[in-house]
C-alpha cells in the first residue's frame, strides 16, 4: 500500500535523475 507508493515514487525519481544526468552528459 503505502510502501508500494513510496517505492514507485522513488523509482520514478531515480529515472528522472538518470535521464537528467544522461542529458547533461549527452
Amino acid at each position: 500500500m503505502a510502501a508500494d507508493e513510496t517505492s514507485i515514487k522513488v523509482s520514478v525519481a531515480a529515472r528522472d535523475r538518470l535521464s537528467v544526468l544522461a542529458a547533461e552528459h549527452g
